[in-house]
């Protein structure tokens, strides 16, 4: 069977550039990466402040920005492309591409555009 045409696509909550399916057929499961040091400090200083005392971070030491983002703070409208794992419906055989609504992932976010 030839290989699925290309297409590449884009995350709007990370603003995430990935093609799918792969150059070798597989499909790929997109997951937003979490806010970077450099997204957390671009954050309101209140939203900031909120995440300290959700995460339980003093943010008066001097590596309380480094720890926050060791801790990995998702983004506003994560996308997590994975099957939910209390999915318990119909596996899918290899090279089966299922609309996205019939097989349940963890998180749509705000979708993905085609770019």
């Amino acid at each position: 069977m030839p290989p699925a045409a290309l297409t590449t696509w884009q995350c709007p909550s990370c603003r995430g550039v990935y093609p799918d399916p792969q150059g070798n057929g597989q499909r790929y499961y997109h997951v937003c990466p979490p806010l970077s040091r450099l997204e957390l400090l671009a954050l309101a200083p209140g939203e900031l402040a909120a995440l300290y005392t959700a995460h339980g971070i003093n943010p008066l030491v001097p590596d309380a920005l480094d720890e926050l983002a060791r801790v990995g703070v998702p983004r506003v409208n994560h996308r997590d492309e994975n099957i939910d794992p209390a999915y318990r419906g119909e596996i899918l055989a290899p090279g089966q591409t299922p609309e996205e609504e019939t097989v349940p992932r963890i998180a749509w976010g705000a979708g993905r555009l085609v770019r």
